[in-house]
């Protein structure tokens, strides 16, 4: 299927669809704008929804340890908050307010703002559900129109999320197109990355080289790789309470995501000591491995220090 201004379509629909986008986008960018403010309380609104039970029978069967732990996170970063929060951390405080400065030398004050990008185009990794919906809420946050090609093993998760955030919020439908295109069709692809002045691309070296190659001249391209997450252990405030956590993010991501834990640092240049943190952790990971089984693999595997 494909979502395009707020109405799905047949995916046969494709060809006809793109032809028509590019100045479907140059309109949207010309005369419409979108607040931080509005996406906002659209997100916030989304993770009511999900936390509500409104996704349930799609998201029961997850791998990510069923329902109600994804209603439990998405809940916690979809909320406005946590999403203020992060434009804070990562964009800093009055981000999207024009200021005026005033050079020196006596010349002109100017009136200075940021702005959108443009156009992005994401494209999603299949490794966490939903994912394509959670990189178009950061486009849609700074304002800009957003093409959405989905990964080929998405269930229609994200694509219900999306349909549903725009029912919440009908100003977000000429900023989102989303695409059920196969990786394989390289002149689709290149048509959607030619409107676009960023894409976002999810995935491992191999997926960032192939994205590279069908680039347009001047694109940015916002790389989400494949990345070595690690912790780093120096002592302990709180041993047991830390040392729980950790073994339950490293099983409950299953190592997949860019910020998991795939390597622990100690802290030490004595090797009994590394023995003996290794014999204190396991008794945490295998009750975490427990409780986050993998779907695929049956039962948790015994693991051997």
């Amino acid at each position: 299927m494909i979502l395009a201004k707020g109405k799905l379509y047949d995916s046969r629909e494709q060809g006809r669809i793109l032809s028509g986008m590019e100045e479907e986008i140059n309109h949207t960018l010309a005369e419409k704008t979108l607040s931080a403010d509005t996406v906002i309380t659209a997100i916030d609104a989304l993770g009511k929804k999900i936390a509500d039970g409104v996704f349930d029978a799609k998201i029961a069967g997850l791998a990510m340890d069923g329902a109600e732990r994804y209603k439990s996170l998405a809940s916690v970063i979809l909320s406005r908050e946590n999403i203020e929060y992060k434009l804070h951390m990562e964009l800093g405080e009055d981000f999207f307010v024009p200021f005026r400065t005033k050079p020196p030398h006596d010349q002109k004050s100017i009136c200075v703002r940021a702005m959108p990008l443009g156009t992005l185009l994401h494209i999603a990794a299949g490794n966490v559900d939903g994912l394509p919906a959670f990189s178009l809420a950061e486009g849609l946050l700074t304002g800009n129109i957003n093409i959405v090609k989905l990964p080929q093993a998405d269930d229609g998760l994200s694509l219900m999320i999306i349909t549903t955030l725009i029912e919440i919020e009908p100003a977000l439908s000429d900023f989102i197109y989303v695409f059920d295109t196969p990786s394989d069709d390289l002149p689709a692809m290149k048509r959607m990355a030619d409107m676009a002045d960023g894409i976002v691309v999810w995935g491992g070296d191999a997926a960032v080289s192939a994205v590279r190659q069908f680039a347009p001249a001047g694109a940015k391209l916002i790389e989400w790789g494949h990345k070595l997450g690690f912790a780093y252990i120096s002592g302990y405030q709180d041993k047991e309470r830390e040392l729980k956590a950790l073994a339950e993010h490293i099983s409950s991501t299953k190592q997949l995501l860019c910020s998991s834990c795939q390597t622990i640092f100690l802290d030490t240049h004595s090797l009994e000591e590394l023995h003996h943190f290794c014999e204190d952790f396991l008794p945490y990971l295998e009750t975490a491995v427990s409780q986050y089984p993998s779907p695929s693999l049956g039962a948790p595997p015994k693991l051997r220090s």
